[in-house]
């Protein structure tokens, strides 16, 4: 079969009557038991083990499929993973497919285990999906032209070139009971869609290359370390500018778009992001496994009898949740029990709108950071050939803020990101360093839609940081800072730089922080910190601190607003 000048080969090529005779190699399925009634197909048992790069093992276009206790090992090098070609599946269409006890391994680059993409449905219960990095041809470069893409941008921060899974279209996913594995890049990805629903519920989610094991890292965890994964990678890549051959490098899911994904239930091992949130209005929802939370996901009924109610645990050597390009309409939620364990920020914000609904979790951060608003440092692309060759150059506006005024205002603007933690402790500091690189103009090409990438990089708006605390009792640092990456020219070799800053503690300068206390929270504060606007209704507290208002010390009253150049100190 040749689609866009793509020649696609299935051991099973399936349609709404099953298995199209001609477009089928049913050689390549050895040992399995093919069963069609009516317009519903049922795959069971047999193996398909092949090193040509083109070959899929199943696409899928039309008609109710079942495939269970099925073995796919596919390996090469002619993967495309944003078309499906050389995918263990390919599932597209109008196809509603069943996945039990199905065991994929993927080794290649650009070799996915599953795309599902246009009207397609996919429930995979208690199944393996793992995938493998392979070689890149010598003269690689690194590109997001979409033909020719066969590694991660390394603009966010990763480093790979397999992805586990990935979700297109108006398409919906739900993993229950099963791993999600890739070696690095990312395990769980959504790509150009125009509404995509993914669910993954009392799963197991991995980038593994380099991951220590999880009992271990459970114990790491608890002990306040976030060592997860040991700094050598065990697969030797053949060596390229565009491979990194030692480190682990990857996030556990990326929500891009008009995209909700929701993570119930699960636990989640990755070394560089739990989530990335990204373009558009883009959601997240870190859950537990509770009926109440997962209701709505696809195959529901099909999963409930075995479901078990639990919370998430989510581990992270470096960040938790990365928000970039967002336009404020989507909401990311972490909400009943949910455990993060993040070595580095917990949220990171790249210049951005958005929304984050924290309630009833735990967060513990090895840096003490759990919020970092920053600017956008995406260095974005050549223009003319969608090549990632530019560097990110860090260039600051200089400050002119006094106690007495600022540029930074103490409304919150369109741009603003808006933070809610409730009913939880909170133990860290929060920081907005926003601002210092928005005089930077972002070279966006031409005709791109509002969910694809800022391709030309790097300006963002200062973006104000509104933030309440509901029943909260929290102890931090917070603060309007200037924030300074570990090099000031940032190329494709030193990608882990990237969203790794250090923060200094600065006078409001180009956005503010609008801080809100209600509902019984205090505010333990430590060290001295910058808001530009502060209300603490008649229940809650900051306790002993002192407060300067445009330089005047000022004796906080209950519910009244103060807006200007806020000292806090503790």
């Amino acid at each position: 079969m040749s689609e866009k000048g793509i020649v696609y080969r299935a051991a099973v090529f399936g349609g709404a009557e099953g298995v199209v005779p001609g477009e089928s190699e049913p050689e390549k399925l050895a040992g399995a038991s093919v069963v069609t009634e009516g317009k519903a197909t049922t795959v069971t048992g047999g193996t398909v083990e092949c090193r040509e790069g083109n070959l899929n093992a199943f696409i899928l276009r039309d008609g109710a499929w079942t495939v269970r206790d099925t073995r796919i090992r596919l390996s090469g090098e002619i993967g495309n993973d944003l078309e499906g070609l050389g995918a263990g599946l390919l599932i597209e269409g109008e196809a509603d497919t069943t996945l039990e006890n199905v065991d994929i391994a993927m080794e290649g680059a650009s070799r996915t285990t599953v795309l599902v993409r246009g009207n397609a449905h996919l429930l995979a219960k208690n199944s393996v999906f793992s995938t493998r990095d392979g070689a890149l041809a010598a003269d690689y470069v690194g590109t997001v032209f979409p033909a020719k893409m066969k590694s991660s941008p390394w603009m966010l921060g990763v480093n790979g070139n397999a992805r586990g899974t990935n979700l297109m279209g108006h398409a919906q996913v739900t993993y229950f009971g099963s791993e999600i594995r890739a070696e690095k890049w990312g395990a769980l990805s959504t790509d150009d869609n125009t509404g995509v629903f993914l669910w993954v519920v009392n799963s197991n989610v991995a980038v593994y290359g380099g991951a220590r094991e999880l009992s271990e890292v459970e114990k790491l965890a608890e002990a306040g370390s976030f060592d997860f994964y040991h700094e050598v990678l065990d697969h030797e890549f053949p060596a390229g500018e565009w491979q990194d051959d030692r480190s682990p490098s990857g996030y556990g899911t990326y929500s891009i778009g008009p995209t909700l994904v929701t993570i119930a239930g699960s636990t989640m091992l990755v070394p560089d992001y739990i989530a990335i949130v990204a373009n558009g209005p883009s959601g997240l929802h870190l859950t537990s496994s509770e009926s109440a939370a997962i209701a709505a996901c696809w195959g529901y009924r099909a999963i409930e009898g075995a479901l078990r109610p639990q919370i998430s645990r989510l581990y992270s050597r470096r960040f938790g949740v990365m928000f970039h390009s967002c336009d404020g309409t989507g909401v990311t939620t972490v909400d009943r029990g949910t455990r993060l364990y993040t070595g580095k920020a917990a949220f990171l914000v790249k210049g951005c709108a958005g929304i984050l609904n924290v309630d009833r979790a735990e967060i513990y951060t090895g840096d003490g950071t759990i919020l970092q608003v920053m600017d956008n440092d995406d260095a974005g692309v050549d223009t003319q050939t969608l090549e990632t060759v530019k560097d990110y150059v860090e260039k600051h506006v200089a400050g002119s803020a006094t106690e007495t005024s600022t540029n930074a205002p103490s409304a919150a603007r369109e741009t603003a990101f808006l933070a809610t933690f409730s009913n939880m402790r909170l133990q860290g500091n929060i920081y907005n360093a926003s601002g210092w690189e928005a005089a930077r103009e972002a070279d966006v090409l031409a005709g791109m839609d509002a969910y694809d990438n800022e391709v030309g990089g790097g300006a963002s708006a200062a973006t104000d940081l509104k933030l309440v605390l509901d029943s909260v009792d929290y102890t931090g640092t917070i603060s309007t800072t200037e924030a300074f990456h570990q090099k000031s020219v940032i190329g494709h070799l030193d990608y882990a730089l990237i969203g790794d800053v250090r923060n200094e503690i600065r006078l409001p300068e180009n956005a503010g922080i609008m801080v809100r206390l209600q509902n019984h929270s205090t505010w333990n504060v430590r060290g001295t910190g910058y808001v530009t606007s502060l209300t603490v209704d008649e229940t809650s507290s900051i306790g002993s601190a002192r407060v300067f208002v445009n330089g005047v010390e000022t004796a906080v009253e209950a519910g009244k607003t103060y807006t200007g150049v806020i000292r806090i100190e503790g």
